[in-house]
């Protein structure tokens, strides 16, 4: 029987078959900028995911504020229907591990009269250490 025998072909390689042998790998320059352009890929991650963190916790805080500022709306309203005084001022109040800082401003004031059928401006503005914009809330209480 007659032995047949086959021979690689170096089509789509662009080398003989003799230069296949000289090809050991990558040079130290291909080597130098794959390892480039992977520091520059991951440095842009790692800033993309220190920004998101950054992001998040003012997100959270400002979520935090915001129930901070309804809550106290909220105090005020009781206060009226239960007939007291109605509270203007500051106060601190903690939620989430955090401090917020809690101004609330009637109009005309808590202790001044309001004629029947008319609205009193409520303004209640929460601030916190780390974030220089307050949360504001407005809202009107009939007398």
């Amino acid at each position: 029987m007659a032995r047949c025998t086959t021979t690689r072909s170096a089509a789509g390689r662009g080398m003989s078959g003799d230069d296949r042998d000289n090809d050991s790998g990558f040079s130290l320059v291909e080597s130098v900028v794959a390892l480039t352009i992977f520091a520059v890929v991951a440095a842009s991650a790692t800033m993309w995911l220190v920004k998101t963190i950054q992001l998040t916790s003012i997100t959270s805080g400002r979520t935090a504020a915001i129930a901070v500022a309804g809550q106290q709306l909220e105090k005020v309203r009781e206060e009226r229907n239960s007939g007291r005084q109605l509270d203007s001022g500051n106060a601190t109040v903690t939620l989430e591990n955090r401090s917020f800082t809690v101004d609330t401003t009637l109009n005309p004031a808590g202790d001044a009269a309001c004629a029947t059928g008319s609205t009193r401006q409520v303004t209640v503005s929460v601030t916190w250490p780390g974030d220089s914009t307050p949360i504001r809330v407005d809202s009107e209480l009939a007398c």
